[in-house]
């Protein structure tokens, strides 16, 4: 039986007022940055939040093949003469956030191309411009609002528009991401202008000065209070229509990882439970503590946690603080309100979490961070990721479906990867010196060496938030760089959004996975060390029967098998191997990894025998070597790695593929039990 106790605290008023923007211009965007009551408001009717980006064309269905294709920087819509066009919509709206990766086609490149912006259907672009200038605030967007990252730049600076936008590069398109708002037909919207930028000046430069300023926690009633193991804590408001300005929480001492996991924050309002989640995972701090600035939560040096999204409510508000450990905890719980005018369109507050793994890399699938049934925003989210070797823990895209995408069985919103996502880019393997916090950005905790441990980056949402009118789904993939069925990752979430009363939430915490103990580094490396011993999988090796082909041509067979009856001795790699068979010479078979940024070593485990036939090698469209099966200097019917030599990436990516020339018989095999593809020295 938990044990409680109780406490009432009155509320610190304060009035404000909120005035319907009739015109959406420059300054009314940049306003609504900055205006974190405007944003309890359902916007379901007014506009849809849209994305374009240069994800892989390959992805056209779940449960097709393509779905979770890599190479996501080479998607565009398509080709005018010398322009490829990457975003384009018709109607009114506005830009609100681009992310470019700030090195092109390989890292020395920090030039990139250049972008043209075209409004309302002119021939002659707005803005014509370099692009990594535009986004790292080196261009005609000054900062906080066009800003570097961590090999990236974001943009957030508004660029309406009234009858339509396209956007080309004068170069193929790298990696990209577009967000941007379709107005309801008949908005009235003022198109931007460059002279917008000396008519809103002083606008641009209040909101921008609002956005960096360091935030000083001002929780207003501050209760110290101590929850008791398998206990509970209560904290009820009553007065009327109100909003929750401020949450703070901080320890009374440096908190463990059961503390910040075990300690759960409930949020009800007006009597609907909407916020179940860990304190640290919901103010961005995971299993520890890392300080950081962000517009709507922060964490400072002395861990003083400290959330500002605006939290409103009719009648009743009420806080419980739920203690799963076996050891008391003593926080300090503040609250900071005031008034607020509920009107019809206003919302709730909600957060969700969840834990999911050990998770297998492969076959990668779609994880559901949040799935909802009914009106809202989605305005922010934060994901944890234990990694249990060094190496990229993130290659998933994003994926969310708003209302009609469910008919059409295809997000709005597909991504390019997982860091790209959180406004941030790869290109190498991330260490404690990309940490950053930005208003909008959050990579708040890189391990180290080489993102080994846990990592936590985070998102929140304003003029790109997301809104829906009836149901809402968010996924990501689950995938990284090692993509085998006995390596395993540990991934955790938050999911934030405001919602109308009524919806359903189909994902809620599951206060079990809560309770469950915070795994260690040590803990995850331990099971997948014995995943992968049951499965005998050679170090570094990508499985065959776990990376198919991208291309294999007509007639090919392929099979996966295990070792029975003369070679159940031989040593596999993974427990299978995969039997390709050719029965015509020319047929072409061909593989790629992606993701390379540097000099990338070739080899592969192949089966030899008289069955096993003779083929041509090529590494990027070069000729490499004839490999002849039947005459290697293994003894039939045993493994035998192929060193190809290293090879600089192509587009950042290697590209292998085997020509059939023939064999002995009409039929032959090439057996692959394993690739070696690594730039890693």
């Amino acid at each position: 039986m938990l044990k409680r106790f109780l406490i009432v605290l009155s509320i610190l008023s304060f009035s404000f007022t909120v005035t319907a923007q009739e015109v959406v211009t420059v300054g009314s965007l940049l306003e609504e940055m900055v205006d974190r009551d405007g944003i309890t408001y359902s916007r379901a009717n007014t506009y849809r939040t849209l994305q374009a980006s240069s994800y892989n064309r390959l992805s056209v269905a779940p449960n097709q093949p393509g779905w979770f294709a890599d190479s996501d920087g080479i998607g565009f819509i398509r080709q005018e003469g010398n322009e490829w066009v990457i975003m384009e919509h018709e109607g009114p709206g506005a830009i609100t956030k681009i992310w470019v990766v700030a090195f092109y086609y390989g890292l020395n490149n920090t030039t990139g191309n250049n972008v043209k912006i075209y409004l309302d259907g002119a021939t002659t672009p707005t803005i014509e411009t370099n692009l990594f200038d535009l986004i790292l605030g080196r261009g005609i967007f000054p900062g906080p609002f066009a800003r570097e990252s961590v090999r990236a730049g974001n943009s957030y600076f508004p660029i309406p528009f009234a009858k339509g936008c396209k956007i080309t590069v004068d170069d193929k398109p790298f990696y990209n991401i577009i967000n941007y708002r379709a107005y309801s037909p008949g908005t009235v919207v003022e198109t931007f202008s460059i002279e917008a930028l000396k008519n809103y000046s002083q606008t641009i430069d209040s909101v921008g000065k609002r956005l960096v300023e360091t935030h000083e926690a001002d929780s207003g009633i501050l209760k110290s209070m101590t929850i008791k193991a398998s206990s509970d804590a209560v904290v009820e408001l009553k007065n009327g229509a109100a909003a929750i300005s401020e949450l703070t929480i901080k320890y009374s001492n440096s908190p463990t990882p059961s503390q910040l996991r075990h300690l759960v924050l409930e949020g009800e309002f007006d009597g609907q439970k909407t916020i179940v989640a860990p304190v640290g995972d919901f103010f961005n701090s995971g299993p520890k503590v890392n300080s950081f600035e962000m517009w709507e939560r922060s964490v400072s040096a002395d861990a003083l946690m400290s959330c500002r999204w605006v939290m409103p409510y009719q009648r009743s508000a009420k806080f419980r603080l739920l203690n799963l450990s076996d050891s008391d905890i003593t926080v300090e719980f503040g609250i900071k309100s005031k008034e607020y005018q509920w009107r019809e369109n206003s919302m709730y507050f909600a957060a969700t979490w969840h834990r999911v793994g050990p998770k297998p890399t492969f076959p990668i699938t779609d994880l559901t961070m949040l799935e909802l049934e009914g009106e809202g925003l989605l305005v922010g989210d934060q994901i944890t990721v234990l990694n249990p070797a060094e190496g990229w823990w993130g290659e998933g895209d994003e994926k969310i479906y708003v209302d009609d995408d469910f008919a059409r069985n295809f997000p709005s919103h597909f991504g390019t990867g997982t860091e790209d996502y959180y406004g941030w880019a790869g290109g190498v393997v991330p260490n404690p010196v990309d940490e950053f916090s930005q208003p909008f950005l959050g990579n708040v905790r890189v391990a180290s060496p080489n993102s080994l441990g846990y990592n936590t980056c985070s998102r929140t949402r304003v003029t790109d938030a997301v809104p829906f009118s009836r149901r809402l789904r968010f996924d990501i993939e689950a995938s990284c760089l090692t993509r085998s069925s006995w390596f395993n990752l540990l991934y955790s979430w938050t999911v934030y959004w405001y919602q109308k009363p009524g919806t359903i939430c189909k994902t809620p915490t599951n206060l079990d996975e809560v309770a469950l103990p915070v795994m260690t580094l040590a803990q995850l490396q331990a099971h997948n060390e014995s995943q992968r011993a049951s499965l005998g999988s050679v170090a570094g090796a990508i499985e065959a029967e776990d990376r198919g082909q991208i291309s294999m041509g007509s007639g090919i067979l392929r099979r996966i098998r295990s070792f029975k009856g003369a070679i159940k001795k031989a040593s596999i790699s993974g427990g299978k191997f995969v039997d390709y068979r050719f029965n015509k010479p020319g047929q072409e078979l061909v593989f790629r990894f992606s993701e390379k940024f540097k000099m990338t070593s070739v080899k592969f485990a192949v089966i030899t025998g008289k069955n096993q036939g003779v083929f041509d090698v090529f590494v990027n469209g070069e000729f490499v070597q004839t490999l002849d099966l039947q005459g290697t200097p293994w003894t039939p019917l045993e493994f035998g790695l192929v060193d190809l030599g290293e090879f600089q990436p192509v587009e950042n990516r290697i590209e292998l593929k085997f020509i059939y020339k023939g064999g002995s018989r009409r039929v032959q095999y090439m057996g692959i039990d394993y690739f070696l593809v690594s730039d890693e020295k």
